[in-house]
């Protein structure tokens, strides 16, 4: 379903507007805001769907409590970087908190939701390449038409 992703749609679209900008021969502005690396605000996970988010002892999404499930990354990313996952410093999870009231007084963090926030973490990067794409891909596509010292 890679031809879908929004990534690579909005690389086609900004490619074609500097064919036709530096076509014209007059100046031209772009300005390029992929979603990557953030949430996918549109769902992408479905209630159960363990690989899009992780729930909650009242089956609520942790990722997806209204604010939307991990990033997604091009298909042909996906399996980068299978072990990045949240930092573990002296604060993660501790079995005894400290700090501030209301950081003391949260619950532990369960298995699952430690997992469901490595797969976040994992996404982000994921993502992230297909924007590094993009990025590339403009500055080649500038070279090409002989504008990029004049944007």
């Amino acid at each position: 379903m890679e031809e879908c992703y929004s990534t690579k749609l909005l690389a086609e679209k900004s490619y074609e507007f500097i064919d036709e900008g530096a076509k014209s021969g007059k100046p031209f502005f772009i300005r390029i805001a992929p979603v990557a690396p953030h949430s996918n605000l549109a769902g992408g996970g479905k209630e159960g769907d363990s690989e899009d988010a992780g729930y909650d002892d009242n089956g609520l999404s942790v990722l997806s409590r209204g604010e939307g499930n991990a990033p997604i990354s091009a298909g042909r990313h996906k399996n980068l970087f299978p072990n990045v996952r949240v930092r573990r410093t002296d604060n993660f999870n501790p079995s005894r908190p400290s700090g501030a009231s209301w950081i003391r007084n949260m619950p532990r963090q369960s298995v699952e939701n430690v997992e469901c926030n490595n797969l976040y973490y994992r996404r982000r990067p994921q993502a992230l390449q297909a924007v590094d794409d993009l990025v590339k891909g403009t500055k080649q596509r500038l070279q090409q038409k002989g504008v990029l010292d004049n944007t």
